[in-house]
């Protein structure tokens, strides 16, 4: 398989913003406010670099061998779901006042699109990339 050290490398940065979102969130939503949208839009900007490299690289390479195609689909239809809802979410709070306007809304989906994102990224490293 390929050098995966560029997706772990990318799943460590995107864990990080992750954290850093979570964090601030939880201590003082309202201040913090303008870094999170900030920072969600970074997050946004790594995560497409990260599903690009895993769409023109990683899935058409697992694709072409018969014993990882059909985990390689699996994961890959999987992402297309998690990508759509990831993007509505930054959608809804990609600035500080669509964050401020709705901060318990803010709070509930952060947690449940983060942890989505967390769950499949720890996925991938157990599953996919061992392939």
């Amino acid at each position: 398989m390929a050098n995966l050290d560029n997706y772990f490398r990318q799943h460590k940065e995107i864990s990080e913003l992750i954290n850093t979102i979570k964090t601030m969130a939880m201590k003082d939503l309202i201040a913090n406010s303008k870094e999170i949208a900030t920072t969600l839009n970074n997050l946004s900007g790594k995560l497409k670099v990260h599903l690009s490299m895993e769409d023109r690289y990683l899935y058409p390479n697992l694709k072409a061998k018969n014993e990882s195609k059909n985990i390689a689909e699996k994961f890959e239809n999987e992402m297309g779901n998690l990508a759509k809802e990831f993007l509505n979410y930054k959608e809804k709070y990609n600035t500080y006042i669509k964050i401020t306007e709705s901060p318990i809304n803010f709070k509930n989906e952060t947690t449940k699109i983060m942890k989505a994102l967390e769950d499949r990224m720890s996925r991938e490293e157990k599953d996919l990339y061992t392939i």
